[in-house]
């Protein structure tokens, strides 16, 4: 978990996708690390091409009620959604406290992550880290060039809980487990691990 933050603090803006919002509700923060002035915390951004954002999300709720830690630990959350969505959501959703910043969509109707380099670097991100979840990921490794022609995505870092996953990647009550050893072997890393009993 203090790996994700500090790979968070080193990059302007975190990304996921509205699915991994409404299953995970993540505050995409770095507040495992100590706050300096010269690692502002990055910007949440969230993809999400109907606006499907949930107005009840601790990303929104701890924006709005925590508004002295803003700037410190805490940015406005800003979710790109499709140019065809409604004002009136558009309306709600920032009057809710987030940014929303409409964007074409392909023919598919996501957006997509080719056009993305150029949308962030138009409001002031140089550095993203696509955090997930499996769609988004998925479209950006798939994708590989930006619109420019240039690499989409220069690095890759995998983590890998020691929990099982269940289809369609909710937990089916499998039980919890502890790592107990891990071992690069090759391309492969191996991970040990005792079953947790309840």
């Amino acid at each position: 978990m203090l790996m994700t933050h500090q790979l968070r603090a080193i990059h302007d803006a975190i990304l996921i996708g509205v699915h991994t919002l409404v299953l995970d509700d993540p505050r995409l923060q770095t507040n495992l690390l100590p706050p300096t002035h010269a690692s502002p915390p990055p910007q949440p951004l969230i993809l999400d091409p109907s606006l499907r954002f949930p107005l009840t999300s601790r990303i929104l709720n701890e924006w709005n009620t925590k508004p002295a830690m803003r700037g410190q630990t805490l940015k406005q959350p800003w979710i790109l959604c499709g140019s065809n969505v409604p004002s009136e959501r558009i309306n709600e959703v920032e009057q809710a406290g987030a940014r929303v910043v409409p964007v074409p969509l392909d023919s598919d109707g996501r957006i997509p992550p080719s056009s993305l380099p150029s949308i962030l670097t138009s409001l002031g991100l140089r550095s993203v880290m696509i955090e997930g979840g499996s769609r988004v990921l998925s479209s950006f490794l798939h994708t590989l060039k930006r619109d420019d022609g240039s690499k989409l995505v220069d690095t890759v870092v995998v983590t890998v809980a020691p929990t099982f996953i269940g289809e369609g990647g909710e937990d089916r009550g499998l039980p919890a487990l502890q790592t107990v050893h891990t071992e690069t072997m090759g391309k492969d890393s191996v991970m040990v691990c005792t079953v947790v009993a309840e």
